[in-house]
């Protein structure tokens, strides 16, 4: 067993470099409280995009939601959201819907990760 299985996997959740990004506290734990209330906005805004098929929605949802993982050091989400923008700009939104199903458990597993990091915080 090597020292990366204790923590999460780090494409989910780098704590490290998150920590290094922020060498807060404070922040980190306002970063997390903030997470799960602003990844639902907008992953709420993006699955109603895709529902009325209106890519410029999609678009800006994707984008904002790709500004919000950039601040939480995770590689896999943060692709997704990212493919999920191009797509939208693309107006690809059949295969946006796929990668909104991958972005959204991204998200559930940082979620989680992010959680576990906070307790460790406290």
């Amino acid at each position: 067993m090597n020292a990366q299985s204790s923590g999460p996997d780090p494409a989910v959740f780098d704590s490290e470099q998150f920590r290094n990004n922020l060498e807060s506290d404070e922040l980190m734990k306002t970063l997390i409280d903030l997470f799960s209330e602003e990844s639902e906005s907008y992953l709420t805004q993006a699955e109603v995009a895709l529902e009325q098929q209106d890519g410029e929605a999609l678009h800006r949802a994707a984008h904002a939601l790709k500004g919000l993982l950039g601040n939480y050091a995770a590689e896999r989400a943060l692709e997704k959201a990212s493919h999920m923008v191009k797509l939208a700009k693309e107006s690809s939104l059949e295969q946006a819907e796929g990668v909104f199903t991958d972005c959204r458990e991204e998200i559930e597993n940082l979620h989680a990760a992010l959680i576990d990091f906070g307790k460790a915080l406290e």
